[in-house]
């Protein structure tokens, strides 16, 4: 939506031009916390991703450092859910 509205105006959001620098070590977790997310459960929320699910990712995976993993994916995981919290609590206000 936003990428739309610079190719129709021509003015950068400034949403779009506040990147987070991206690493090439960081590309194993971001890939794994995106496939991870995508399997967690809902309820009247978002839960948090189960640590069974990091468990079994572990195993078929095998990334570099699997206690390091676990610490950053969990991480990953409370910042993601923190960041949705406010849009469901808003939600169900009005």
């Amino acid at each position: 939506m936003l990428w739309s509205s610079y190719e129709v105006t021509g003015n950068l959001p400034q949403a779009l031009s506040i990147k987070p620098e991206y690493y090439s070590w960081m590309r194993e977790y971001i890939r794994g916390f995106n496939m991870l997310s995508s399997m967690r459960t809902y309820g009247m929320q978002a839960n948090p991703i189960s640590f069974s699910e990091i468990i079994r990712y572990i195993e078929v995976y095998r990334p570099h450092d699997p206690e390091r993993f676990i610490d950053l994916i969990m991480k990953m995981d409370r910042s993601h859910l923190s960041t949705l919290a406010p849009a469901s609590t808003n939600k169900s206000k009005g």
